[in-house]
């Protein structure tokens, strides 16, 4: 009874937490078994170097910085409204906004700064005054026409939520997480929509479901489990791959009929590569598309030149070019699947052939 009452703290807490296997476990597990079943130990897995996010310092872009002569010009324009949100910005408050107040800003800027610009150009200019006020207009819309967009970036992929987002030190996608994904996911589709004020300024920002968004996208930490699942994928499945290798080579059925290695390899197959592994791979493979898709279009929004820190880091970790993760471990997972189809060939017990025995 003691020891009984002893082994009900540890069962009643994984209960609680409903701890399933985590990635790492799975794919170990698995790779032993099929080493094991192959006859084949061929050691430990290499995995890939998993992108760092850029440091701040590395991935910035400078927000152009307006003369001060400028600023003085628009308490000459008070038919345009611009010169009490250029207090507002000036004011204590708002020398420290954060990026989301400030786009906040800039966008209620550029939709009165069009909206005037657009007012005032319908109509003949009356006299030398009037020209000169037009070209004060065009003198600021000059000065801030790189503000937006490089407020954008600093909202975005220049952001302490982005940088969480791809945190080192988030653990490998977990086999079931189809949570992470969709918050992360529904966080981009969010920022995305927004992309479109840059060409059409809105009179205000919801700031509430901005920053949701972005607290969620950090708090997903997708896109650092997601990098460090492809590098587990890529090393694990490498080297399970070998194993299977060495087993077609060896001959495992020799005369093409199914032996009793031939049959351990058929369930560890059935077992846990359909049964466990693969469904991760369908997971790894629907979110980790998604993600890059997202990404894709959001950073066609962008109007800035990208730092060259982050475009090494865009190619490897956000992209499907030759050195990038996601083309590393799909180049794993394609060997993999040709790899059991060797061996399963060689013993004729392919999916869809009668493998029982005689």
């Amino acid at each position: 009874m003691d020891a009984a009452r002893r082994l009900l703290p540890p069962i009643i807490a994984l209960l609680a937490c409903g701890c399933a296997p985590q990635a790492d476990d799975l794919l170990a597990d698995y790779r032993a078994r099929v080493q094991r079943a192959a006859g084949a130990d061929v050691g430990n897995p290499v995995y890939p170097d998993v992108p760092a996010y850029p440091s701040h310092r590395d991935r910035a872009v400078a927000i152009p910085e307006v003369r001060g002569s400028v600023w003085e010009l628009l308490f000459d324009l008070p038919d345009c409204e611009l010169d009490h949100l250029v207090s507002e910005r000036n004011s204590i408050l708002g020398r420290y906004w954060p990026a989301t107040s400030r786009f906040d800003y800039e966008l209620r800027f550029r939709l009165r700064l069009d909206r005037c610009r657009a007012r005032l150009g319908r109509q003949e200019p009356a006299d030398e005054e009037q020209r000169e006020f037009l070209e004060r207009l065009e003198e600021i819309d000059a000065a801030k026409r790189d503000v937006l967009p490089a407020v954008w970036w600093a909202l975005s992929y220049d952001s302490p939520e982005f940088e969480q987002a791809f945190s080192p030190a988030a653990p490998p996608l977990p086999p079931e997480a189809p949570g992470r994904r969709q918050a992360a996911l529904a966080a981009l589709d969010h920022l995305q929509g927004l992309s479109a004020l840059l060409d059409a300024p809105a009179d205000g920002l919801a700031l509430a479901p901005l920053e949701r968004a972005l607290e969620q996208l950090a708090q997903s930490r997708y896109g650092g489990g997601l990098l460090r699942s492809l590098a587990l994928l890529t090393g694990e499945l490498d080297a399970t791959s070998t194993a299977l290798e060495h087993a077609a080579a060896a001959a495992v059925c020799p005369q093409n009929r199914p032996t009793p290695r031939g049959r351990v390899l058929h369930r560890v197959f059935n077992r846990y590569y359909a049964g466990k592994v693969q469904p991760y791979f369908a997971e790894v493979q629907r979110g980790g598309r998604a993600w890059l898709d997202a990404h894709a279009r959001l950073l066609d929004s962008q109007r800035v030149a990208w730092p060259p820190a982050f475009e090494r880091f865009r190619g490897r970790a956000l992209g499907d070019g030759p050195d990038s993760l996601w083309q590393r471990w799909s180049a794993a997972r394609v060997r993999h699947v040709e790899a059991w189809q060797r061996v399963l060939r060689q013993c004729a017990l392919m999916p869809g052939t009668d493998t029982r025995e005689p």
